[in-house]
This record gives structure tokens, C-alpha cells and sequence, in this order.
């Protein structure tokens, strides 16, 4: 049987979170999540996944500062990387 794909599925929001996660379980794939870039960070040092979905606009870190900071090491350089937002304003990003 062919393994779960991973998918990290990283928002501050807990009902995106949540919607996404559920949305990916029920579609085949194993989802797990991190309410910050901090803890998606802390989370791909000890665990591997397959692909990352991540807001772009968080508190703190945000998703450009986790990008970079995948992006800088040799481990998780090639993890693709999807980014997610609803904002919809033309101001900002």
C-alpha cells in the first residue's frame, strides 16, 4: 500500500486550518498543521512532509520568512511549497 502523502498545512487562523486539514484527509492525504511559521519550522526539523500549504500574511514569522528559511537548507530545499492567503487587497504582498 502506498504511503499518505504529507501535507503541512500552516495558517494563524483555526478555522482555515482546520477546513484545509479536513478537506485533505477526506481527499487521501495525511494533513497536519502549525498555527505559526515558528512552530511549522520546529515541526519539519524533526518530521519529513511531501508538500508545505501556508498563508502568507501571520503574525510573527510569516510565510516568506518560512519559505526562506526551508529554502536555506539543504533538507528541506526542495519541499514544495504552496503559499495561501485570503487577503484580497492590492496594497500589500
Amino acid at each position: 500500500m502506498k504511503p499518505l502523502t504529507r501535507v503541512l498545512v500552516v495558517d494563524d487562523s483555526l478555522d482555515i486550518r482546520e477546513t484545509i486539514a479536513e478537506t485533505l484527509d477526506l481527499a487521501g492525504f495525511e494533513a497536519v498543521t502549525a498555527e505559526s511559521g515558528e512552530q511549522a519550522l520546529e515541526y519539519l526539523r524533526a518530521n519529513p512532509v511531501d508538500v508545505v500549504i501556508c498563508d502568507i500574511l501571520m503574525g510573527g514569522m510569516s510565510g516568506l520568512d518560512v519559505l526562506r528559511e526551508l529554502r536555506s537548507h539543504q533538507e528541506t530545499a526542495t519541499v514544495p511549497f504552496v503559499f495561501l492567503t485570503g487577503f484580497a487587497g492590492k496594497d500589500r504582498c
